[in-house]
């Protein structure tokens, strides 16, 4: 069963605002790590005796990807988009842009282990301020999560499942377009991406201390030329 519902109000001068709810019922989802036992008898025959007679047992425990999962994923977002031209003709060019959503995901496998949905925080927001007007724009914007279940490589490049701390993002740009005189067409764009320089880090057993896994990217900066004609 899935459902989607939304309740949206339009701005006379652009912009919006919504409500949106969500559910989503899952079904064989892949267990990554299942775990089965199995007869290794043909590959034992191939053994020496002696080792045969040291194993004791052609019975061992065989790992295998298996859509064994099944759960639902259950989520609320709310979302503005707000020129402030609607609240005074004065901040014409200047507005904001957010959102905020709430997710619950659960998913249990048919050996009885219950995991959230790898990839999705309970909490994500993103925060932008802008102004645009006459060619030229400035952006600022800032993305938050939760903690997540991230999905790592392990030993021989098998999925492993760890706790990712939160991550806060922030970005920003400014530009330029000639919009008349013997340059028209021409826009000039600076960005800088990753300004809070975050890692991101993995942890176990819930104790932030045992860190299984850390990346740090550094600030990006990038300058862009474009013309148009």
């Amino acid at each position: 069963m899935n459902f989607d519902g939304s309740l949206e109000n339009y701005f006379s001068k652009g912009g919006y605002a919504s409500l949106a709810v969500y559910y989503k019922k899952l079904s064989d989802f892949v267990d990554p790590n299942n775990a089965t036992l199995y007869d290794f008898s043909d590959l034992a025959s191939n053994l020496p005796p002696a080792l045969q007679a040291q194993i004791g047992t052609t019975q061992g425990v065989f790992r295998l990807p298996t859509n064994t999962g099944k759960g639902h994923l259950f989520g609320q977002e709310l979302t503005l988009s707000l020129p402030f031209a609607n609240l005074t003709p004065a901040l014409d060019g200047f507005g904001v842009l957010g959102s905020i959503a709430r997710v619950k995901s659960k998913v249990r496998y048919g050996n009885g282990d219950a995991i959230t949905i790898p990839g999705f925080s309970k909490y994500v927001g993103t925060a932008e301020g802008y102004f645009e007007k006459n060619g030229f724009q400035a952006r600022l914007s800032y993305r938050y999560r939760s903690k997540f279940l991230a999905e790592i490589a392990g030993l021989s490049a098998n999925p492993e499942y760890r706790v990712a701390k939160p991550e806060g993002i922030l970005d920003a740009q400014i530009g330029y377009e000639f919009l008349e005189g013997p340059m028209r067409g021409l826009s000039i764009l600076a960005q800088a991406k990753n300004l809070t320089d975050r890692p991101f880090v993995t942890y176990e057993a819930g104790d932030k201390r045992l860190v299984r896994d850390y990346q740090h990217y550094g600030r990006d900066y990038y300058l862009g030329l474009s013309y148009k004609f």
